[in-house]
């Protein structure tokens, strides 16, 4: 999140970029008698993208001197009456993962200190904000940066790319639910009396409770999975050994459909606030998703009109939830970083630190919530 392709270096390839239309719309204006009263933006991002939309946002409500230059620059010598960094509109955020880790945190982007971004949205800061966060998300690695203090914030079903976008149309997953743990045992012991089975028999019991995982669990194969290592020394008497590992699992086949819906969701609700776009176009298949999810989809367009202009909606039935669920991807996982050990057991018992398991769950399979001033929500 840091140096040249951090999130506030982002913003300042965003000024550029603006300089280069602005003088464009300059040029073909020229000679004509216009004088421009405002210039709005409309601003949308994703993850950092988000962090980096609202460190975007300071910088226009702020009146940044560089982003007035740009504008004055740019636009001369059309007459300009408007704010000289001009102003924003709409700012549409799909779930908001600033994620900087700094020197003093060990590089840990779990904390809530942002450094220099400023992701905080004071009033005034646009027209209207809304924010679209994963209800589903619980990586360690993946804590949100809430907005609902201050602006309407939507949580829909899904994992962090469900709402934002960016999974493959179809993705197998196979996924390590517990981390793989190995235990070395004499070799006549069978493996279900092993202490790292019966841990990952009491953690497969445990998972379906956690509301992270709940709706998705149903759409694949959950199971104990294990390994065995005979090539073990034997002990001080010559009693033959083994080394077993065991990981509960997880795995099936889910598309890109529910991102879809999301991005529907944030498209009429723009559109509410006034944000002027093409018509969806009904033709692409990258925009389709299933017939089945029509009612759903138009229940959570519902909901996000009514959180934008502060009311409540009715939330998922059970059911509804249960149809989502196929739809969700389960980001969280203890796979290593290697993915060529991916159906490895034992191999992957050996990423013995905690950062080489990047998607790791969160304490509980519970996202971490920070507010704007980056304290931790309850």
């Amino acid at each position: 999140g840091n140096n040249d392709t951090g999130v506030i270096a982002k913003t300042d390839r965003a000024v550029v970029q603006l300089r280069r239309i602005l003088t464009e719309v300059t040029g073909a204006l020229q000679g004509k008698d216009i004088t421009i009263a405002r210039l709005q933006f409309d601003v949308f991002g994703f993850s950092r993208g988000a962090a980096a939309a609202r460190h975007f946002a300071n910088r226009v409500f702020e009146q940044d001197p560089v982003l007035v230059r740009t504008i004055a620059t740019a636009l001369h010598p059309i007459e300009y009456q408007g704010k000289p960094a001009g102003e924003v509109q709409f700012l549409g955020l799909f779930d908001t993962v600033t994620a900087v880790g700094g020197i003093l945190d060990g590089l840990d982007p779990h904390d809530g200190n942002n450094l220099a971004v400023k992701i905080g949205l004071p009033p005034g800061v646009a027209k209207q904000v809304f924010h679209l966060t994963a209800m589903h998300e619980c990586r360690y690695n993946f804590c949100l940066n809430s907005v609902k203090e201050q602006w309407p914030e939507l949580s829909l079903p899904g994992a962090h790319a469900d709402i934002g976008g960016g999974y493959n149309p179809q993705e197998e997953e196979y996924l390590f639910l517990s981390r793989p743990a190995v235990e070395t045992v004499l070799a006549d012991v069978p493996t279900e009396a092993t202490g790292v089975y019966q841990k990952a028999v009491q953690q497969a019991d445990t998972l379906p409770h956690y509301a992270a995982l709940a709706p998705m669990l149903p759409s694949g194969v959950m199971k104990i999975e294990t390994n065995t290592d005979e090539r073990v020394s034997p002990d001080h008497l010559g009693n033959a050994k083994k080394r077993v590992a065991a990981a509960v699992t997880f795995q099936r086949i889910v598309s890109n459909d529910w991102s879809k819906v999301a991005l529907r969701v944030m498209y009429e609700v723009a559109k509410e606030a006034g944000v002027v776009f093409d018509a969806i176009d009904s033709d692409n298949i990258k925009l389709i998703y299933p017939t089945h999810l029509n009612q759903i989809c138009e229940k959570a367009i519902k909901q996000g009109k009514a959180f934008l202009s502060g009311l409540e909606a009715p939330s998922f039935t059970s059911e509804e939830l249960n149809t989502i669920g196929k739809y969700i991807h389960c980001s969280a996982n203890w796979n290593a970083v290697d993915y060529h050990l991916k159906n490895n057991i034992s191999s992957a018992v050996s990423s013995s630190e905690t950062f080489s398991f990047v998607n790791r769950p969160d304490e509980n399979w519970t996202r971490t919530v920070y507010d704007m001033a980056g304290e931790p929500q309850k």
